[in-house]
């Protein structure tokens, strides 16, 4: 696991506070980590197969409850990403 600080400003800090309002991701560092997924993707920096078995496998890991699922459909199915 790598820790970092990032000091995000201007347009980078809006995209990153937009995704967390949107219910794209629950908080700034989630927004981060899925912004890198998936700059890795669209630059061709991670296989595609790799990254959703690892994706399954991380899920598999997480124990929730059906109340905790639910709710995460529901914030997924209100979220939209703004558009200007």
């Amino acid at each position: 696991m790598t820790t970092l600080t990032l000091r995000l400003r201007g347009v980078q800090a809006e995209i990153v506070e937009r995704m967390v309002q949107a219910g794209l991701a629950e908080t700034r560092s989630e927004a981060v980590r899925i912004a890198l997924l998936q700059f890795g993707r669209s630059a061709g920096l991670i296989d595609e197969r790799a990254l959703f078995k690892a994706l399954q496998r991380s899920a598999a890991e997480k124990r929730l409850a059906d109340g905790e699922i639910l709710q995460g459909i529901r914030r997924a199915k209100r979220a939209r990403v703004p558009r200007r």
